[in-house]
């Protein structure tokens, strides 16, 4: 799952998702993920979101708030530690036969 992330970072990564691709093995992180599913809870640094102002249209008037969208900028760790509860979720949904046939 690492090596398949976008290359993609927000400032409040640690290590680079260049560099974490490049050495999962030595920087995979099982045990935070670990401890995160056995405790049902996350770091607060993984918790933060660095949001952005984004124009929804060219042709907008840039003075108006409501001509913009935010976007939310997760940390990679953030967003890895997501994937991986919804695979594990979609798996046991689907082996216990919870979800609906055309969910």
């Amino acid at each position: 799952m690492v090596r398949a992330l976008p290359g993609k970072q927000c400032l409040s990564d640690p290590p680079p998702t260049w560099l974490l691709k490049a050495n999962v093995d030595l920087l995979a992180p099982r045990h935070l993920f670990n401890w995160s599913l056995v405790h049902g809870g996350v770091l607060s640094s993984m918790k933060a979101t660095y949001v952005s102002p984004i124009l929804k249209k060219a042709d907008m008037d840039p003075n108006a708030a409501k001509s913009y969208r935010p976007i939310s900028n997760m940390s990679v760790l953030s967003r890895l530690l997501e994937r991986l509860v919804c695979k594990q979720l979609m798996i046991y949904l689907r082996d216990n036969r919870l979800l609906p046939d055309l969910q």
